[in-house]
């Protein structure tokens, strides 16, 4: 009778736990559908995950494992688009021909973060730590059947932390290696990139409040130190990063004329600028060489 009655209480708490879970996936789902979800790690329970919303008091955020939260997950969120076989798309997830573009579960699993952050519990007096995770990936379209490109924000913090992790960034990464991405310069020619950009509002009003005739800037270094010159706060955070290893752009639509439109995301190596994001579109820009778009939302 007492082994009858500690499996029926062993039994309880398991079900009482996996309801707890459900319920926190029940209690968020709008959250989680519009991806606006914190997810946090506490390293003295290193089998809990919590979620919640970022404004939440640490003591009201849900207790649920990393094993339901990503089979909760896939089971909701994965998918194939229409006419797309080689395209998988998940919540936060992007794979290609059976390689994976992004996973951002996959890079905040609890080895990843002990990987990460153990260090404090080693080299500080902290007796446990908390990491805090949101993160935003849109993807935009397939190049070639390698390449996918997309929109990324995060915001990652951890205990001991001065400042955030924080990402804002568009990328064209190929799939199975995500350090290969196509620079500006592998796409379209100086020239027209130039010509491109100075005849958005932006860099067209900024440069108007110099001498600088536009006739005269036919490469990046003159446009980027034209721009610096111009004491436009927008235009001088932005200088530095004008040039033909940008990687911040998504190829979004292929035209009938075999031109393409990009959207360049413009950002900063400025510290004091490093929340600046400037998405701008290009339209109609001749590619180097020959490119298939598959627009994927």
């Amino acid at each position: 009778m007492c082994n009858y009655r500690l499996l029926f209480l062993l039994s309880a708490v398991s079900i009482n736990v996996a309801a707890n879970a459900e319920d926190c996936f029940t209690k968020y789902k709008a959250q989680l559908d519009d991806k606006k979800i914190m997810l946090a790690y506490t390293s003295n329970a290193p089998d809990k995950y919590m979620i919640g919303i970022a404004t939440d008091d640490e003591s009201k955020l849900c207790s649920t494992t990393y094993q339901k939260l990503t089979q909760y997950l896939d089971k909701n969120y994965r998918r194939q688009p229409t006419g797309e076989s080689s395209v998988i798309i998940g919540w936060n997830y992007l794979s290609l021909n059976n390689k994976v573009v992004y996973d951002f579960m996959a890079d905040i699993s609890p080895d990843k973060i002990r990987a990460d952050n153990d260090d404090l519990l080693k080299n500080t007096d902290f007796k446990s730590y908390m990491v805090d995770n949101q993160a935003l990936y849109k993807p935009v379209s397939i190049i070639n059947n390698q390449y996918a490109c997309y929109y990324h924000q995060q915001f990652s913090m951890a205990t001991g932390m001065a400042h955030p992790y924080t990402v804002n960034e568009l990328l064209c990464s190929k799939a199975g290696d995500s350090s290969d991405t196509l620079k500006i310069s592998q796409i379209a020619d100086e020239k027209q990139m130039v010509s491109k950009l100075l005849q958005t509002d932006l860099i067209k009003k900024g440069l108007a409040k110099t001498k600088i005739p536009s006739g005269k800037i036919l490469t990046y270094d003159e446009l980027s130190g034209a721009m610096a010159a111009s004491r436009d706060s927008q235009l001088g955070c932005i200088a530095g990063t004008i040039n033909g290893d940008n990687t911040g752009f998504t190829i979004d639509k292929l035209n009938s004329d075999g031109t393409i439109n990009i959207t360049l995301g413009l950002t900063s190596d400025i510290h004091a600028c490093s929340s600046i994001f400037i998405p701008l579109e290009l339209k109609n820009i001749k590619p180097l060489m020959r490119i298939k778009v598959s627009r994927i939302n």
